[in-house]
Protein backbone atom coordinates (compact mmCIF):
# COMPACT_ATOMS: atom_id res chain seq x y z
CA UNK A 1 0.00 0.00 0.00
CA UNK A 2 1.74 3.32 -1.31
CA UNK A 3 2.00 5.97 1.70
CA UNK A 4 -1.08 8.76 1.62
CA UNK A 5 0.49 12.14 -0.39
CA UNK A 6 -1.76 14.96 -0.69
CA UNK A 7 -3.91 14.55 2.85
CA UNK A 8 -6.36 17.59 3.12
CA UNK A 9 -8.99 18.27 5.92
CA UNK A 10 -12.63 19.84 4.90
CA UNK A 11 -14.28 21.70 7.68
CA UNK A 12 -16.69 24.06 7.87
CA UNK A 13 -20.35 24.17 5.71
CA UNK A 14 -19.76 20.59 4.11
CA UNK A 15 -21.82 17.39 4.52
CA UNK A 16 -18.89 15.25 6.09
CA UNK A 17 -16.21 17.39 7.33
CA UNK A 18 -13.09 14.77 7.39
CA UNK A 19 -9.65 14.56 6.12
CA UNK A 20 -9.75 13.38 2.60
CA UNK A 21 -6.86 12.23 0.02
CA UNK A 22 -6.41 13.93 -3.34
CA UNK A 23 -4.60 12.08 -5.87
CA UNK A 24 -3.02 13.62 -9.42
CA UNK A 25 -4.73 17.38 -10.16
CA UNK A 26 -7.85 16.48 -7.88
CA UNK A 27 -8.65 19.86 -6.66
CA UNK A 28 -10.83 21.56 -4.30
CA UNK A 29 -13.61 21.20 -6.29
CA UNK A 30 -13.63 16.85 -6.28
CA UNK A 31 -12.71 17.67 -2.61
CA UNK A 32 -16.09 19.33 -2.13
CA UNK A 33 -17.58 16.46 -3.88
CA UNK A 34 -15.75 14.18 -1.87
CA UNK A 35 -17.05 15.30 1.42
CA UNK A 36 -20.66 15.13 0.47
CA UNK A 37 -21.24 18.78 -1.07
CA UNK A 38 -21.82 21.94 1.01
CA UNK A 39 -24.61 21.96 3.40
CA UNK A 40 -27.51 23.85 3.05
CA UNK A 41 -26.28 27.02 5.28
CA UNK A 42 -23.21 27.18 3.53
CA UNK A 43 -22.27 30.44 2.25
CA UNK A 44 -21.43 29.77 -1.50
CA UNK A 45 -19.66 32.74 -2.85
CA UNK A 46 -16.44 32.51 -1.39
CA UNK A 47 -14.78 29.64 0.47
CA UNK A 48 -11.62 29.79 2.52
CA UNK A 49 -8.25 27.77 2.02
CA UNK A 50 -6.15 27.28 4.86
CA UNK A 51 -2.02 26.40 3.87
CA UNK A 52 0.79 26.13 5.68
CA UNK A 53 4.05 26.71 3.76
CA UNK A 54 7.40 27.21 5.85
CA UNK A 55 5.96 26.84 9.27
CA UNK A 56 3.74 30.22 8.02
CA UNK A 57 -0.18 29.89 7.40
CA UNK A 58 -1.78 31.06 4.25
CA UNK A 59 -5.38 32.15 3.97
CA UNK A 60 -7.00 32.24 0.78
CA UNK A 61 -10.21 33.85 -0.17
CA UNK A 62 -11.35 31.98 -3.46
CA UNK A 63 -14.47 32.65 -5.68
CA UNK A 64 -16.15 29.10 -5.79
CA UNK A 65 -18.67 29.90 -8.25
CA UNK A 66 -15.79 30.82 -10.66
CA UNK A 67 -13.67 27.58 -9.49
CA UNK A 68 -17.01 25.60 -10.51
CA UNK A 69 -17.13 27.24 -13.73
CA UNK A 70 -13.60 27.15 -14.87
CA UNK A 71 -14.16 23.59 -13.75
CA UNK A 72 -16.89 22.86 -15.98
CA UNK A 73 -15.41 24.21 -18.90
Amino acid sequence: VPVAQKIVEVIGAVKRPLKYELKGEEGIVELIKYAGGLSASAYKKVIQIERFSDNKQILLDINLADLIDAHTL
